[in-house]
């Protein structure tokens, strides 16, 4: 289910669009810095008048025009505008990696979450269907009591009171568990009815050692951490940049 989340998720999809933008940003900044050659090429055909400005022999005749302009520039970044501006957009695109790593740990933690959270439903379920059936049991022993004058009708409507309740708890978790199913389907990019058929089960609680003590640069590896660290970088390069715009 991780897998194909992180393969079909809309939300993976428009991070990795917004990662492309920024990668085909840096490269158009990168390019700057480097001499640009432009090209182009056309083709007509023209019937020249066989007595305006083109001499014979081409007066009065049809013919193709084909030109091929070629045009060339290299800007000298002698003040770093460029180069400022290439550490701006390579900052920003480091940010944008971090962002992106950051919403594929997310994707994948709440398709965890949810898979368990579903494997928990179906457990209280089971759990619900076998006390319903022990109550069903107890009411129908009730029921048999109260005919042969052992106990009261008091007995026997609080024993099928119960069957009531039951089946109205018995109702709310399997709508819990059908928006459990549908969560976990809108995660993975699939319609509402493509986990029906799964049924996770809860593994053996195991215990978990934590370490003692953690280190506080320990946040600075968070993914939103460091994209905002990146950002930072990013527009400081990029005022610099701007500064340069004031020199010739």
């Amino acid at each position: 289910l991780i897998e194909q989340a992180l393969a079909d998720s809309p939300n993976l999809q428009a991070a990795t669009a917004k990662l492309n933008r920024a990668r085909a940003i840096a490269d158009q900044a990168e390019s700057a810095l480097w001499p640009q050659l432009e090209a182009t090429s056309s083709n007509s055909r023209e019937r020249f008048s066989e007595r305006g400005l083109m001499p014979p022999p081409y007066a009065g005749t049809t013919q193709s025009i084909n030109e091929v302009p070629i045009s060339g520039q290299w800007e000298l970044d002698f003040f770093g505008k460029n180069r400022e501006h290439l550490k701006a957009s390579l900052g920003e695109l480091r940010a944008t990696e971090a962002e992106y790593q950051a919403t594929r740990m997310l994707l994948t933690n709440q398709v965890a979450r949810n898979y368990y959270n579903l494997a928990r439903l179906l457990a209280q379920y089971e759990v619900m269907e076998r006390r319903s059936r022990q109550r069903n049991e107890l009411a129908a022993l009730v029921e048999r009591r109260f005919k042969a004058g052992l106990d009261t009708r008091v007995e026997l409507e609080t024993a099928q009171g119960v069957l009531s309740e039951n089946a109205r708890d018995i109702g709310s978790l399997d709508e819990q568990i059908g928006l459990a199913r549908h969560s976990l389907a809108a995660l993975v990019g699939q319609g509402p009815d493509a986990v029906n058929t799964i049924t996770p089960s809860l593994p053996a609680v195991a215990p978990l050692a934590l370490p003692p003590s953690l280190p506080a640069d320990l946040l600075g590896h968070r993914a939103d951490v460091v994209a905002a660290r990146w950002r930072v970088e990013s527009a400081v390069h990029g005022m610099e940049s701007t500064k340069a715009l004031f020199y010739p």
